[in-house]
């Protein structure tokens, strides 16, 4: 029996806002050597996974890291799973993106894209599924209130990364907006 090389892998993925010639990060997944490290920028144990090359996961939140129910091994995922979701956004505008790379991409969105909420979500696609990938987008189809701003897929991975970057659709965002202000009795 051949072993994997673990040490060829890896993978970085931004999410950067961008507004008014200025940036700031919003979301970030690290994956290396089958470790993969996932969660909003500037809160780092506010909410961030990790998915381990061994299959353990963990959430790391304020009162600390909580160990969830172990999952396949990165390495030997099939299918789709959603790995992360959330909407951050916060008020530090001084990020400077980084070129891409062949192990980095960044996907910048402009704040007038999500001005009716952010919402971000990151997947672990099969690796050479672009039916997966496509399956994923649909749902980003407005019926759920959530219309697709833009995705951006990291293919050279085993499991492929995908996040999904949407907001709330106009009627879903008017329904809020009816419920925020109705008056209290």
């Amino acid at each position: 029996m051949v072993k994997k090389d673990k040490t060829t892998q890896e993978a970085h993925l931004r999410v950067v806002l961008h507004h008014e010639g200025k940036y700031q990060l919003l979301f970030f997944a690290d994956f290396e050597n089958f470790d993969l490290y996932a969660g909003p920028h500037g809160t780092r144990n506010l909410l961030r996974s990790s998915w381990h090359a061994t299959g353990q996961v963990h959430t790391h939140t304020p009162a600390g890291r909580e160990d969830g129910t172990p999952q396949v091994p990165p390495e030997d995922f099939k299918g789709r799973e959603r790995l992360y979701s959330g909407g951050y956004t916060g008020n530090d505008w001084s990020y400077k993106p980084k070129p891409d790379s062949p192990i980095r991409r960044t996907l910048v969105i402009d704040q007038h894209a999500v001005e009716r909420n952010i919402m971000l979500d990151l997947w672990a696609v099969e690796k050479g599924r672009a039916d997966l990938v496509a399956e994923i987008l649909a749902e980003y189809d407005g019926s759920k209130g959530i219309e697709l701003v833009s995705y951006l897929p990291i293919d050279w991975s085993q499991p492929q990364l995908v996040v999904v970057v949407g907001t709330m659709t106009l009627a879903s965002w008017t329904a809020l907006q009816e419920v925020i202000n109705r008056p209290r009795k």
